[in-house]
């Protein structure tokens, strides 16, 4: 996306059409590859830790203090989560359909020409 030499990879999904896909990896600067590895991470975890709270809040029910002290952690992860989810697609590029060619978004413009 800056232009600079690749550090790391970042999967795209391509669509082929027909309902099928193909998942290729973009280069990425250190910077770059780093906060998106960051926000992915961050809503993997962030979604299981959730999951793994309201579990225990289930769990627990029969001990309310305990069972509230889950519930509010699941929605502290849940708001970590959507706040990953949301911002994750600005750290990613993507892709657009231009009449016949595939255009790719939020890369840097020498890559893209080059391709």
């Amino acid at each position: 996306m800056t232009g600079q030499p690749a550090d790391g990879f970042c999967p795209l999904t391509v669509p082929r059409g027909w309902g099928r896909s193909t998942t290729v990896r973009l280069p990425m600067t250190d910077a770059v590859f780093e906060r998106w590895h960051r926000r992915s991470t961050l809503r993997v975890r962030a979604g299981l830790g959730a999951g793994f709270c309201l579990v225990g809040a289930a769990v627990t029910v029969r001990f309310p203090t305990i069972a509230l002290l889950f519930m509010v952690l699941a929605f502290g992860l849940g708001v970590a989560w959507f706040v990953a989810s949301w911002s994750l697609p600005a750290t990613t590029p993507g892709t657009r359909v231009d009449g016949d060619r595939l255009v790719l978004t939020g890369v840097h413009d020498g890559f893209a020409a080059s391709l």
